[in-house]
């Protein structure tokens, strides 16, 4: 589940607010250090982030001119919205410098997928990511170099009954690969949807 868009994190302004404690945001000069230090230890790939939205960091562009100055490829995960900027343009600069996307995807339908994710416009994302893929098979067909496109998901009780239709429509679109993991119950308000809450919860998810 996104964070960024998950139906309980309402509160998270007001704890901010509350406590006084600052979102952190990463200096750019430590971006350069890293891939500074990883080109040296013969690094060959970089995660940049696996939560909060790292396309919403006002230093991403930079961080794809790096990858391609220092041959270090990057390892995206985002929710899919490519905002601020049209998809033509985000993929022009995630492509050809990306071994793998990682977009979050929890539904099949548009129902289940804007339950799960507050705020998600479901057919809006969907024509994105068919924009997306189109982009990284016509740079494939140009040049070769070939990035891999992944719909995440995190297995809930309210979106595994569309697990079957998930991997179909991945496989329309020309998806590579769909993975998951299960939800991570760090409060209480989101335990029940857990596939590990109870005996059938557990039973169901084997099941399918």
């Amino acid at each position: 589940m996104c964070e960024e868009h998950s139906p309980y994190s309402d509160f998270i302004p007001t704890l901010y607010k509350e406590t006084g404690v600052k979102r952190r945001r990463m200096e750019f000069a430590t971006v350069e250090d890293i891939f500074l230090q990883a080109e040296k230890l013969g690094v060959k790939e970089i995660i940049p982030s696996t939560m909060g939205e790292p396309l919403m960091y006002k230093g991403i562009e930079g961080i794809f001119e790096l990858s391609q100055k220092h041959g270090i490829k990057i390892n995206l995960t985002t929710n899919g919205t490519f905002p601020k900027l049209k998809v033509e343009q985000w993929a022009n600069l995630i492509v050809p410098n990306t071994t793998d996307v990682k977009i979050s995807w929890n539904g099949a339908t548009a129902e289940t997928a804007e339950k799960v994710m507050k705020g998600l416009n479901y057919n809006q994302v969907l024509e994105k990511v068919k924009e997306f893929i189109a982009f990284r098979n016509k740079l494939f067909t140009e040049t070769g170099w070939y990035c891999s496109i992944t719909f995440q998901l995190t297995f809930m009780q309210n979106n595994m009954h569309e697990l079957a239709e998930i991997v179909k429509l991945a496989a329309e679109l020309g998806v590579d690969r769909v993975k998951g993991h299960q939800l991570w119950t760090h409060f209480e308000e989101i335990k029940s949807l857990s596939m590990k809450e109870t005996k059938e919860s557990v039973s169901n998810g084997m099941s399918m």
